[in-house]
């Protein structure tokens, strides 16, 4: 059965699971006040909030982001206000999108046991629910590079040009939205060299070159034309500069990848893609190797970099779980093909498949465990909004005191502006500890802003901001204090 025959045999039911989590996902959403999961969060909201009120990303908006994601949500702030729930459906909806996606991947080379076995895996896999309705750039990211992926798998299937295009159009959305996939380009272009030099063998080396050059100049062209459009070539540098200063820090050489994954998930994740390998090969199922290539290269470059923040482990679970799945579903399959095997060959398989499920379900366990904790612990900060009283609540309402006379806020949390329709000057849209450590903000220039714009409240949560303090005292009272709360107000 082909691939195409496949996706047509079970096209209606491949959605149905897919539904009931964007269901359950906006139930979370809406009927749950969580008011940030991560400070990014902030960020992310801040910078769109500013570009739908008519700054200019990269040039007033500092930024270290690629720009797709920030326009998209100033697009539907435009139409729809400036809300955090839109937001996050739409990191919802793409979320939906990965969930979709890899049951697609798991029914075409596997069936539908591995597509539910997967689903299961991606599910419960570090911090994916959390990240499902965080308005933060992994899973965008990762939903449109699996597009691609899936686009030229297609490819290989029925070698119409339109996925070709489509591919290379949805990698460049990717790396445009994040730049943590760029590495996939060179998987894509090895995949459509290695198929042309399979299936035309007796072709000049021209004919058998002509897709994967296409693709590459489709990709490369989409990819300059966004960059010079939207980012404009002086300030291409953005994207790179944080980034590669933050990897000779000293405050993020323990933040790595080996303390983001726990010893026992790595076992189970490593020896069951390993399995997954062997199953591939034995079965001449190429086309799941690219998601081999996507694993092993994601581990070493992950390996190799600091920081590596918990939703960046993202870009190495979801096409690892992918071949965990397509292993698992592949054992339990050949589990029940026992039964028409000779007694001794019964008896070696069953033995042999019972003892990988056996060590899988105690090897996992652990990481159920500590996901369903984690879940645990961010819904008692999402209490029903008609009883949400948390100290996040407390101060955003502090702020709304005096909102009408408040042009400017200054915070290292921009979540409280964003909810209280404040703008912050545009170069603090980005306060995060990445900027702070590699001295592209420091207290000095801190200060220099603040004298700058004069806000009427400065709200400061995340860091000390020692000097900063020190200054306020001149021009600012004390408003409230908490914890590590401070929300200052100028004097007038």
């Amino acid at each position: 059965m082909t691939i195409s025959q496949k996706f047509n045999k079970s096209f209606w039911f491949q959605f149905i699971l897919p539904l009931f989590f964007f269901l359950g996902g906006l139930n979370t959403i809406y009927a749950y006040g969580c008011f940030e999961f991560d400070p990014d969060e902030g960020i992310n909201l801040m910078k769109a909030f500013l570009l739908n009120d008519g700054y200019q990303l990269y040039q007033e908006i500092w930024n270290d982001q690629p720009p797709i994601l920030t326009h998209l949500l100033a697009s539907i702030f435009s139409v729809f206000g400036s809300k955090v729930e839109l937001a996050r459906s739409l990191i919802l909806i793409f979320s939906t999108l990965v969930l979709w996606q890899t049951w697609l991947i798991f029914s075409l080379f596997g069936g539908i046991l591995h597509a539910c076995i997967g689903l299961l895996f991606l599910l419960i896999s570090p911090n994916y629910l959390k990240l499902s309705i965080s308005v933060m750039v992994g899973l965008p990211c990762i939903a449109l590079a699996m597009g691609a992926i899936l686009s030229i798998i297609w490819w290989h299937s029925t070698h119409k040009t339109i996925w070709l295009i489509i591919s290379a159009l949805l990698l460049s959305l990717s790396i445009l939205t994040k730049l943590f996939t760029f590495f996939l380009a060179p998987i894509i272009v090895i995949g459509i060299v290695l198929d042309r030099a399979k299936n035309l063998k007796k072709a000049s080396w021209q004919k058998k070159l002509r897709s994967p050059i296409l693709w590459i100049v489709i990709f490369c062209s989409f990819s300059l034309l966004i960059l010079l459009s939207f980012i404009g070539i002086d300030n291409i540098h953005l994207l790179l500069e944080n980034h590669t200063s933050a990897r000779n820090i000293d405050a993020f050489q323990n933040v790595a990848l080996r303390h983001s994954l726990e010893n026992d998930y790595q076992l189970f994740l490593g020896g069951l893609t390993i399995w997954g390998i062997v199953i591939a090969y034995q079965r001449q199922q190429w086309q799941i190797f690219y998601f081999v290539a996507w694993a092993i290269t994601a581990y070493l470059l992950l390996s190799n970099h600091q920081p590596v923040w918990y939703h960046q482990v993202l870009l190495l679970h979801i096409p690892a779980i992918i071949m965990v799945g397509y292993a698992m579903g592949e054992i339990i399959t050949t589990l029940f093909r026992g039964l028409y095997l000779s007694a001794n060959h019964r008896i070696i398989s069953w033995f042999l498949s019972i003892a990988i499920i056996i060590s899988s379900t105690l090897l996992v366990g652990e990481q159920t465990k500590t996901t369903f904790q984690s879940i645990k612990s961010w819904q008692k900060n999402c209490s029903p909004k008609i009883i949400s009283i948390s100290l996040d609540e407390q101060f955003l309402a502090e702020i709304a005191r005096s909102k009408s006379q408040t042009n400017w806020m200054v915070t290292d949390s921009p979540m409280f502006a964003f909810r209280s329709g404040i703008p912050v000057p545009p170069s603090t849209a980005v306060l995060s500890m990445k900027q702070i450590e590699t001295g592209n903000m420091s207290d000095r220039q801190l200060i220099n802003i603040i004298n700058q714009y004069q806000p009427e409240q400065i709200l400061f949560k995340r860091f000390a901001w020692t000097e900063v303090t020190d200054f306020l005292a001149q021009n600012y009272r004390l408003q409230k204090q908490k914890d590590n709360f401070r929300l200052y107000i100028r004097i007038k």
